[in-house]
């Protein structure tokens, strides 16, 4: 048997071990290179691409090592030791790199899916832009030492829309897939009789923490926001009117336009400049920095009625 342990090193062994050590150079090589270009604004699902780049690589490792310690049982037995003690032996890492995988697999599809939801409704926002309707993606805000991120931010001369997407798969329901919510302004019901409210509540409190930005930028004046709940590819009935606009991300464009007094012109001078300050990537790696260019790259809100203050535009 001994004589024959080539075999088992060449295959998988071998090819799954020489794949694993490129895969961790390429790893250790692109972690060092700089992205060619310094800056740009965050696009739709930017978060949730880079959550799926980390997995991904989790998921290639684990399938690596997996492969390569199954074959640890036979080597064992080829060196003369029992078959069980192999089964031991190798079952061990097999069951650790098997835990890893699937731990990484199933958040990696639910991430993939909330990518292509986010990007789905942000080609859909992007369509809605013209001189007076800008879109934002993937806003990465901070306050009081945490750090959240909003899908969505739709900036209209009439107010805010800040915007979840919550891309869900269809059940089955009587043998059926059904794709139509119901939400009577307290909860959203799925086909199935399965309720959520949590998503309402992330998205009333996006839009209040927002809020509280707009009004330090402003220096304390109210802007009108507006929570929106986006499911991509589902059909919503209203049987109420409730807090959170809810809507398939291709009735989006009929909240437009938003009813209410008109934003102030220097108002929405500084809240284009903040948003677009805050849904920007400042490159070194992945991290999100705000360069002295940064500070001065909004000349329209560069006026005797507003200043700059640290990192935000705000009014006098």
């Amino acid at each position: 048997m001994i004589e024959r342990i080539w075999i088992y090193l060449l295959f998988p062994g071998l090819p799954m071990l020489v794949f694993y050590w490129f895969h961790r150079r390429a790893l250790a090589k692109r972690a060092h290179l700089k992205r060619p270009f310094h800056e740009f604004r965050r696009p739709a699902g930017y978060s949730q691409q880079e959550k799926v780049a980390v997995q991904w690589d989790s998921i290639m490792e684990s399938i690596v090592m997996f492969v390569f310690t199954a074959t640890i049982p036979a080597i064992c037995y080829s060196f003369g030791s029992s078959l069980l003690v192999g089964i031991i032996v190798g079952s061990l890492p097999c069951a650790y790199f098997m835990r890893r995988l699937l731990k990484a697999w199933v958040p990696y599809q639910d991430n993939q899916l909330g990518l292509l939801g986010e990007q789905i409704v942000g080609a859909e926002l992007d369509a809605l832009q013209t001189n007076d309707v800008r879109a934002y993606h993937d806003l990465v805000i901070t306050k009081d030492g945490r750090t959240w991120n909003i899908d969505h931010v739709l900036l209209t001369p009439r107010g805010v829309l800040v915007i979840e997407t919550k891309a869900r798969r269809k059940k089955r329901a009587r043998g059926k897939f059904r794709g139509k919510l119901t939400y009577d302004g307290r909860q959203i019901t799925f086909p199935n009789g399965q309720y959520d409210t949590q998503a309402l509540q992330q998205a009333q409190r996006n839009a209040r923490d927002l809020q509280g930005n707009i009004h330090e930028w402003t220096g304390g004046e109210s802007v009108p926001v507006f929570p929106v709940l986006v499911f991509p590819g589902w059909k919503i009935e209203r049987t109420a009117s409730g807090d959170v606009y809810v809507v398939g991300h291709d009735k989006i464009s009929q909240l437009l336009p938003l009813k209410g007094e008109m934003i102030y012109p220097k108002h929405l001078a500084i809240l284009k400049a903040n948003l677009d300050r805050e849904s920007r990537v400042v490159v070194e790696g992945t991290t999100q920095q705000v360069s002295d260019s940064d500070h001065h790259s909004h000349p329209a809100v560069r006026s005797p009625e507003s200043v700059t203050v640290g990192k935000s535009v705000t009014a006098r």
